[in-house]
């Protein structure tokens, strides 16, 4: 981070020494931003002309052979890093709808992986291999489109093409609870602790109770064409909504009639992929399909744009990882690629 910060205003430096000279306006205001999202704004490097006095000469042999002798006894290993080139593990997925907009995969307590197959839902044990049927829809003229598990639960919720969601508890196999409302396909889910959050290719997006038989505590109606994701910051304060209207919305967490505490047009394509930056719970990345392809960071407390990055691809998915500052994101056409 210190040398971060030494690169970024070196040449502030290296202008007081010299001749004053007019510096690029876009390149004061990157500096700017970058200093803000690391926090090191108020930070100086202090530069001193004058020369230090010299050292006594008996005082810098005696610290050189401190230095020798204590040198050869600690060697650091090499920091390397390995990164697989291969899956760890291949799954057959026949029915796999193959449709940008769903949510057909989704990672639940226990290390189970739940995967949506046609009008199924299989759970994947990754620490045994063992593969479980939970459900599957009786109208073949139904499908499921999203899933989304509680954190640290058994339950799941289930995302239906005629609008419903069904809460399953995964142990028991057993459905809950199946909620009514939307009158079109639920494409996205996302929990904040006892409410779910569902998004319909209506555009609206309602609130769930899940405690109580009147569920549907609020609705919140933004985007004029599908919603593509949801996603609840990690501290529960916001909700980030994105669309096939190009559009991200970030609300509150209050319950009832609310507008948009930001929104974000800059995209120029569907935004599927949203996901919170886990170490600072007010940066937000989205992605963009495939006629924008950018990736963006945003400060859901300023409301600024930090920076966009082309990824050369339609992004479907953006997974932050929670061991290190790092995100992998997901692409479509034109590469395929992660």
């Amino acid at each position: 981070m210190e040398h971060g910060h030494f690169a970024v205003t070196k040449k502030a430096v290296e202008d007081n020494e010299n001749e004053p000279a007019e510096e690029d306006t876009n390149s004061q205001e990157y500096k700017h931003q970058l200093l803000e999202a690391m926090e090191m704004k108020d930070c100086k490097i202090l530069n001193f002309k004058g020369k230090a006095p010299e050292a006594n000469r008996l005082a810098t042999n005696s610290l050189n052979v401190l230095y020798s002798c204590n040198k050869s006894s600690t060697k650091q290993a090499p920091n390397t890093r390995h990164i697989p080139r291969a899956p760890d593990r291949v799954l057959d997925a026949p029915q796999l709808m193959d449709d940008y907009y769903l949510n057909l995969l989704d990672w639940s307590y226990g290390n189970i992986l739940s995967v949506v197959l046609g009008t199924a839902v299989f759970l994947w044990n990754a620490e045994t291999g063992s593969i479980m049927q939970l459900m599957e829809l009786t109208d073949t003229q139904d499908h499921v489109i999203s899933v989304r598990s509680v954190p640290q639960s058994s339950v799941l919720a289930v995302g239906l093409s005629n609008g419903n969601v069904q809460l399953w508890n995964m142990d028991q196999q057993k459905l809950l609870h199946t909620m009514t409302g939307h009158p079109a396909q639920v494409g996205s889910l996302s929990w904040n602790a006892h409410i779910l959050s569902s998004g319909s290719r209506t555009g609206a997006i309602y609130h769930h109770d899940v405690r109580v038989a009147q569920h549907q505590v609020a609705e919140l109606v933004q985007h004029n064409q599908e919603v593509c994701g949801l996603s609840w910051s990690p501290d529960g304060r916001h909700l980030a909504s994105s669309g096939n209207d190009n559009v991200i919305h970030v609300w509150g967490n209050q319950i009832g009639p609310q507008q948009p505490i930001h929104t974000f047009t800059d995209h120029q394509a569907a935004v599927k992929a949203i996901a919170w930056y886990p170490w600072k719970p007010h940066l937000l990345a989205t992605g963009g399909g495939t006629a924008d392809r950018h990736i963006r960071m945003w400060n859901v407390q300023s409301g600024a744009n930090l920076g966009a990055y082309d990824s050369e691809s339609q992004v479907c998915s953006i997974l932050w990882s929670k061991e290190c500052k790092e995100l992998a994101s997901g692409h479509g056409y034109a590469h395929n690629h992660i």
